[in-house]
């Protein structure tokens, strides 16, 4: 760029501001080319992280634990899942020859030490690790895996109802878990993809022949229970051979920080495809109600059957200094297929200046259907 200038030659008064502030408008422009750059780069990879994980088993590598803990440890670090039991993690587990996906080596480390998982005895990302009771299967061999996901039979039962045939049938009910890191909006079964091979060699169908077994989740808990109706089976079989399905799971995106100032210009802020603006500020004795306004574009399913993950957000305002307020409560005012508002409570003895409110959400959702295979089910 230099090498051009004219030699010999004074350089133009005029020409010589107009080019330095050209460069320096070039070099300004680069730096927040290349800042947008790498954070769109870590936003998508970001977003991949769910994505990569239905696409294939994540294999993990237990061949150097020697103990409960370190194996705990292993699993932990790839997934970032924390472990409670009440064992000395000292002992000596058998060795893992090969690495497993995380839900068929964490099976493998329980049957060993005859564990089980109480998933309501812990936090979020915590299992809690639990003595297995008598007669208790081993987990490996109960068990399917597909993907994020561990589906494991729990019950079957028939029903026939002697005064009217056609009304009898058979429930199925499954426990399904998936990887505390995922925590799926929502998870369905289309009763259409549902088939089951008997040792007999006949056919079981669905109950109906179309719609949708609806699972409810929390992030709260990494597992779920439902129960699949089949069809009575004819004769006397023994056991379902393979039922074969669908998982179709509602997964969040990547979770963002919203940030508007309660007073003053309050511009509604966008990020990936969630909107969310401020629609009002007001006063009511010591309370104040700050009506806030969500979208979110191609909300799909996520926010019709599930959408009690868009409540399980977090919202706070933060004060001059750093300081958190939570709210004291909400009203959901409208709901539809593309978004919601909601009145927060906030007690404000200074009133809403200077302080900012911050909405915590996943800003977009994708759904994945995820085949299923569940082996030698004895009936009843």
């Amino acid at each position: 760029m230099f090498d051009k200038m004219p030699q010999g030659k004074p350089m133009n008064r005029t020409f010589a501001p107009r080019y330095f502030l050209c460069l320096l408008l070039f070099i300004l422009t680069s730096i927040d080319v290349a800042i947008y750059s790498q954070q769109r780069s870590e936003n998508e990879r970001s977003s991949n992280l769910v994505t990569e994980s239905f696409a294939g088993q994540h294999l993990i590598s237990l061949a150097d634990a020697e103990s409960l803990d370190q194996a705990l440890e292993a699993l932990g670090l790839e997934t970032g899942v924390l472990f409670k039991h009440s064992l000395d993690g000292t002992q000596s587990i058998e060795k893992f020859a090969e690495p497993l996906p995380f839900w068929a080596a964490l099976d493998r480390l329980l049957d060993q030490k005859q564990l089980d998982i109480n998933f309501y005895g812990a936090g979020r990302d915590t299992l809690n690790l639990i003595p297995r009771q008598a007669g208790r299967s081993s987990r490996i061999d109960s068990a399917s895996y597909c993907s994020v996901f561990r589906i494991e039979p729990i019950s079957v039962t028939a029903k026939r109802t002697v005064r009217q045939t056609g009304l009898g049938g058979l429930s199925l009910a499954i426990e399904i878990s998936w990887e505390p890191q995922v925590k799926p909006i929502g998870l369905s079964f289309p009763l259409q993809q549902i088939r089951a091979t008997l040792d007999d060699g006949s056919v079981l169908l669905p109950q109906q022949s179309s719609g949708m077994i609806e699972v409810s989740t929390t992030s709260e808990i990494a597992f779920a229970e439902c129960r699949l109706p089949l069809q009575l089976p004819q004769g006397r079989p023994r056991r379902i051979e393979t039922l074969t399905g669908v998982i179709r799971a509602i997964i969040p995106g990547p979770r963002q920080s919203f940030e508007i100032p309660l007073s003053g210009e309050r511009d509604a802020v966008t990020i990936d495809a969630m909107t969310v603006r401020i629609e009002g500020v007001r006063q009511q004795d010591q309370l104040y109600q700050v009506v806030l306004d969500v979208s979110l574009e191609d909300a799909g399913r996520s926010l019709e059957s599930h959408r009690q993950w868009v409540f399980e957000n977090r919202v706070f305002l933060e004060m001059v200094g750093g300081t958190q307020r939570p709210h004291l409560g909400y009203e959901v005012l409208s709901q539809s297929d593309s978004g919601f508002r909601v009145n927060y409570l906030f007690q404000l003895n200074d009133g809403p200046q200077r302080s900012t409110l911050v909405y915590e959400s996943p800003t977009s959702v994708t759904t994945r259907d995820v085949e299923f295979v569940l082996r030698e089910i004895e009936l009843p």
